[in-house]
């Protein structure tokens, strides 16, 4: 089994101490590789995803983002109905048919106001990030988070996780 890694997000200077400290990555760190590092499929699943241009966090997941649908890796994200929206708002170029927006059934949108709470990357079933941080510019710059990433067959688990759920129509794919 392979060992996962700790992650983590603090305030300026305590992230700095605690990498170190503990030998772990930073999460933005961690998210940025999986982004720019996958070669033919990436998984982002979190009710939130902040990628427009304008502020630090935002400008990292827009640039890797669009880096990585230019490479023409497949992208499927797992978002809210109104995280969909944000991401379509903010100008993401859909890398000629690339990117795969999903929402969940509206029947599960309206007893949950997200659908799932879940932050994960996943990268060619290979390596996954999962842990608490919103893909905002407080989850990835301020607030403290934890997580993990992971490899092999841990990683491929989580991806199957999500197949799962499309498959048992928990979220569809939203309209373009």
């Amino acid at each position: 089994m392979d060992q996962p890694q700790l992650v983590i997000t603090a305030p300026r200077g305590l992230s700095e101490v605690l990498t170190q400290e503990f030998g772990c990555r930073t999460t933005i760190g961690v998210i940025e590789q999986l982004l720019l590092e996958s070669r033919r499929e990436l998984l982002v699943a979190a009710p939130f995803l902040s990628a427009e241009q304008g502020f630090l966090a935002g400008e990292y997941l827009y640039t890797a983002l669009q880096n990585t649908l230019s490479r023409r890796v497949r992208v499927e994200v797992f978002l809210s109905k109104e995280g969909a929206k944000s991401l379509r708002d903010a100008g993401i170029d859909e890398g000629k048919g690339m990117l795969r927006i999903y929402t969940p059934r509206e029947d599960i949108a309206m007893t949950s106001a997200l659908g799932s709470h879940a932050k994960v990357v996943i990268a060619d079933r290979e390596r996954a990030y999962i842990g608490s941080a919103n893909l905002t510019n407080a989850g990835l710059t301020a607030n403290f988070e934890m997580g993990v990433l992971i490899t092999g067959s841990s990683a491929r688990a989580a991806r199957s996780v999500w197949e799962r759920l499309v498959s048992e129509g928990f979220f569809i794919l939203a309209c373009p």
